[in-house]
């Protein structure tokens, strides 16, 4: 996946240039203790979760692997019934890649098939919703309808989609969309799963005009995230199908390609996505 960059920022020398560089530099620093405090701060509801039936909304192709993957096998384990709904076709994840980006789709909703079966689900409960990715965040209002009919179809009582704090516009959107979808569902739970928000830690990616302001907004992030309190799903036994899921999105893994500037899920990423809980916020109707 590619996430887009904001606008320059302030030149050498500004104050907005001296907070750009304190942050980039404390981040890192914060981030482990921030995971940390989330995994601490959560409430196992790893049997709560396990025998719910649930929709999974999936911004792209993988997504539902990395975010929940462990807990849709638990899920399935337990004959819950799991839909997977994935909004994006996932061609613009290799933009400059020797792949057609309609290619790169017929190959991502081929792994996304592959993938669910790792997981235990089947065919017939994976729907692709064909946007194109990257344009999510103009088909909001569709998408909050068709999810809305799909909470109907399905019967479930459970959504689980990406986290509303999320850095990548496509994961955002989703979120929107699916808060929309329930709004007048107070009998639907509404989970949200972080991906690169668990990566690179919830704070936000767009510029603000103002340092000082910037500064105050990057120190409240990480405090703001730990509320609501995470839910945990433990991978157990899981964790295995969850790998085995993840290997097949082979484009997103794998230099498919041969090309030297193949960008690929390294160890910077599946490492925080593969760890012994997966964490799901909870949102309030």
């Amino acid at each position: 996946m590619v996430i887009g960059g904001g606008r320059p920022e302030p030149g050498v020398g500004s104050l907005g240039s001296l907070t750009n560089r304190v942050s980039r530099r404390v981040r890192p620093a914060l981030l482990r203790p921030w995971r940390a405090a989330m995994v601490a701060r959560s409430r196992d509801a790893t049997a709560q979760l396990t025998t719910t039936n649930s929709l999974v909304l999936a911004p792209h192709p993988d997504d539902e692997s990395l975010g929940c993957g462990a807990t849709i096998a638990r899920k399935r384990a337990a004959h819950a019934d799991v839909w997977i709904v994935c909004a994006s076709d996932g061609r613009g994840s290799h933009p400059r890649s020797a792949l057609p980006p309609g290619r790169m789709a017929e190959l991502r909703a081929d792994e996304l098939v592959q993938a669910a079966a790792r997981l235990g689900v089947v065919r017939e409960r994976v729907r692709f919703l064909g946007h194109h990715s990257g344009t999510l965040h103009q088909h909001v209002d569709t998408l909050a309808d068709q999810i809305r009919d799909l909470v109907r179809e399905s019967g479930v009582r459970e959504v689980l989609v990406t986290w509303i704090r999320d850095p990548h516009p496509d994961h955002r959107a989703l979120s929107i969309a699916a808060r929309m979808a329930v709004a007048d569902r107070p009998d639907v739970r509404l989970l949200e799963y972080p991906i690169w928000g668990w990566v690179e830690g919830p704070w936000t990616r767009e510029p603000h005009p103002s340092p000082l302001r910037r500064a105050l907004r990057f120190a409240l992030e990480p405090v703001e995230a730990l509320t609501p309190r995470p839910l945990g799903v433990s991978c157990g036994p899981y964790r295995g199908a969850k790998w085995a899921a993840i290997r097949e999105h082979r484009t997103q893994v794998v230099n498919v390609t041969g090309e030297p500037d193949y960008g690929t899920l390294g160890p910077g990423v599946l490492g925080p996505l593969t760890s012994r809980r997966e964490l799901f916020l909870p949102v309030e109707h």
